[in-house]
């Protein structure tokens, strides 16, 4: 099973991509252009009904408060700053406002955020802090204590691309696989306003055979997604699902202007082996004999 071995500074790595996404999304959402919409596009969903949000979104002060607060929090997460847990429920809740907000514009829907926001809340209630802190403290023995929130975070986000998967497969059923509505999508997304400016799709139906590759390689990915799960306990597979996967968001992103970054920073920490070069990376970069310290002084 993955992760059955995991260690602090694995867990660690993990804290700091998953906060490190949430700085750059917050960072990168433009908060006060809330202000300029109208009130009948506002519409919150779940828990984000039960607070004011038209109050909220016209308030331009609140608005740079809240984003302000919200990137020193996840900065202090990234650097681990303790008292660890505190910190850190804190930063989700922020970290919550600001997917609700995003998503209490009438009509916007983006998934992109599920994965990587609930990581936030497992990595939150771990003991992610122990290790790559500026208040480091002393690690505990390698297993589950660092294994468990990594599987869990891992199950996550296999189990996004499951629902994804399944639903196209049992909602749409085989008749998007021949139908042509794969082609409709690549030439609407790739005449539609994004923040990349791909326009490969109309290339590629332009070319021989377009159409049954296409739907093969939707097909092949549509299996892989259903078989998600797999990736946790079988290395071989992992890899294999690795490949198809990436690529599959390569090719969203070069036929149809669609970039779940967030995935693909979660992929790497999660499902491969590369977090486990960063102690070594850093003892190369360290100074001989400045050791970091087996405690701290912060609580």
């Amino acid at each position: 099973m993955i992760h059955e071995d995991a260690t602090a500074d694995r867990l660690a790595a993990a804290r700091i991509a998953v906060f490190g996404v949430w700085f750059a999304i917050i960072a990168m959402t433009p908060v006060t252009k809330f202000t300029l919409l109208p009130a009948e596009v506002i519409a919150p969903a779940g828990i984000m009904r039960m607070l004011p949000m038209e109050a909220l979104l016209a308030s331009e002060s609140t608005l740079i408060a809240l984003k302000v607060t919200g990137l020193a929090l996840t900065l202090a997460c990234v650097l681990g700053v303790r008292p660890w847990r505190p910190i850190a429920l804190t930063a989700v809740l922020l970290i919550l406002w600001h997917d609700g907000a995003m998503k209490s514009i009438q009509g916007y829907a983006n998934h992109a955020q599920a994965a990587v926001l609930l990581t936030a809340v497992v990595l939150a209630l771990a003991p992610a802090a122990d290790a790559l802190s500026i208040c480091r403290r002393r690690a505990g023995p390698n297993g589950w204590r660092y294994g468990g929130p990594m599987l869990l975070s891992a199950a996550i986000v296999a189990t996004t691309y499951v629902l994804i998967g399944s639903r196209r497969a049992v909602q749409v059923g085989v008749a998007v696989f021949a139908d042509g509505s794969i082609e409709r999508w690549l030439a609407a997304r790739s005449q539609q306003y994004g923040p990349y400016d791909f326009d490969l799709g109309l290339a590629v139906l332009d070319l021989p055979f377009a159409e049954v590759l296409v739907v093969t390689g939707m097909l092949v990915v549509t299996v892989f997604e259903v078989l998600s799960l797999l990736s946790l306990r079988s290395a071989r597979f992992r890899a294999i699902w690795l490949v198809v996967i990436v690529s599959f968001h390569i090719a969203t992103l070069l036929l149809m202007n669609i970039f779940f970054w967030e995935n693909l920073v979660l992929l790497s920490v999660l499902l491969t082996g590369s977090i486990d070069r960063l102690p070594d990376a850093r003892r190369r970069l360290r100074p001989q004999g400045n050791a970091w310290p087996s405690s701290s002084s912060c609580t």
